[in-house]
């Protein structure tokens, strides 16, 4: 279960990603963060997501147990798949905290042995000048079924459940890390 009160005291740390919304349940928190106006940073955190996404608008099976979360950068920038690539390095960095050994697949899986265990969305509105990061990891939830890569949990791996609040905010540290240095989002336009 995730310490939501604790996350929100310690996201407060960051420099950039530093806000937080957190639902219990929710269609989508990429869909949400579309269709709503937040500052750049903002993170919209799901317990359980009913509409979950992927890349083409496969289905994200998200159920209690994973970590469900995007962020959004209001920002026009020609090229975001750097941030794509960012948050990819965050995800496999904080794995190596509890050492696992992942690797990423082009353009937005994290495997662990050959399994899926995460998956990654990116969204540009280039108009309008927004981008939104969907992350959906397998954490302490059983690995979804009839998938078109076999999928693995973090809590599979290890042989034991995970702390969700601190897997959270290690991934949320190490990006927010990343993420200041670019200087494309600190300076104004």
């Amino acid at each position: 279960m995730l310490n939501k009160n604790y996350v929100k005291k310690q996201i407060l740390n960051n420099k950039f990603l530093n806000k937080i919304i957190y639902f219990k349940k929710i269609i989508s928190t990429n869909k949400f963060l579309k269709e709503n106006n937040f500052s750049s940073g903002t993170i919209v955190l799901a317990r359980e997501q009913t509409g979950g996404y992927g890349k083409l608008g496969a289905r994200w099976i998200s159920p209690r147990g994973g970590l469900w979360f995007s962020f959004v950068i209001n920002k026009k920038i020609k090229f975001p798949i750097k941030y794509l690539k960012t948050t990819s390095i965050a995800i496999v960095k904080a794995l190596k905290k509890y050492k696992i050994n992942s690797f990423i697949k082009k353009p937005n899986d994290i495997l662990i042995n050959g399994k899926k265990v995460c998956g990654i969305l990116l969204e540009n509105d280039f108009y309008t000048g927004k981008i939104i990061i969907g992350i959906g990891l397998n954490v302490n939830n059983n690995s979804p079924k009839d998938t078109n890569i076999p999928a693995i949990s973090i809590k599979q791996v290890l042989k034991k459940k995970i702390d969700l609040s601190e897997m959270f905010l290690n991934i949320i540290s190490i990006l927010d890390k990343y993420l200041i240095k670019d200087r494309a989002l600190v300076e104004k336009e």
